[in-house]
């Protein structure tokens, strides 16, 4: 258990406007749930490469977090077509998405047609490498 960060967590309040967690791979997912639920007024997100600890419930807590306007979940293996809608459906302000490597994408056709037609009108900056996103996926992006 990551008891640092953990007595940090509580120290963290809502005043907090960006978080950068990427590669923080032995962070506890109670640690970062716990983080998530305290920071509800997160501008910026940085989930990338931390694989081992976010777990779907830490990723459920995501849509809670409407202001966002900058998320990171490179390289999130838990992340699936679902909870892509959920978050895009309630972080209207969010404008730029890193969602490269997230290979749990685009498993649910009638789930990935959501998110993919959301994506064009809303994002500035969006990367998409290592998906497995086709020709025919990107035309209703672009």
């Amino acid at each position: 258990m990551d008891l640092s960060l953990a007595s940090a967590s509580k120290q963290i309040h809502g005043s907090l406007r960006s978080l950068d967690l990427s590669r923080c791979r032995r962070l506890s997912p109670n640690s970062l749930s716990d983080i998530l639920s305290r920071c509800m007024n997160l501008v910026t997100l940085k989930l990338n490469w931390s694989r081992p600890i976010v777990p779907t419930i830490a990723l459920e807590k995501l849509p809670s977090l409407t202001r966002l306007e900058n998320l990171g979940l490179a390289f999130n293996l838990k992340l699936d077509d679902t909870l892509l809608c959920s978050i895009l459906k309630h972080c209207t302000h969010l404008n730029e998405l890193d969602i490269s490597w997230c290979t749990g994408l685009l498993k649910s056709q009638n789930q990935s047609s959501i998110w993919l037609s959301q994506l064009s009108t809303r994002l500035t900056r969006l990367q998409i490498g290592g998906t497995k996103l086709t020709h025919d996926h990107l035309s209703l992006i672009f």
